[in-house]
């Protein structure tokens, strides 16, 4: 018998760098920092954000690079 188990991939934090935060819509880009997967290789990133008034995911996307750019209304 042989039991095969993934170990989830970890991160050391996130980045987040908002280009003019007075600007509507903002521009915010945003990097998995110290990204690993003991197991193996990181293969796609996925991504959304969600805000105080709809907790649901919101531009959900997935990506090959540890970084994406949103482009959102200036909410909470």
């Amino acid at each position: 018998m042989v039991e095969v188990r993934n170990v989830l991939p970890t991160l050391t934090s996130l980045g987040i760098q908002i280009e003019n935060p007075e600007a509507d819509p903002l521009v915010i880009r945003v990097n998995a920092n110290g990204a690993t997967d003991p197991d193996g290789v990181i293969q796609s990133y996925l991504w959304y954000y969600y805000t105080d008034i709809d907790n649901s995911p919101q531009d959900f996307r997935s990506t090959i690079s540890a970084s994406t750019t949103f482009v959102i209304p200036k909410v909470t």
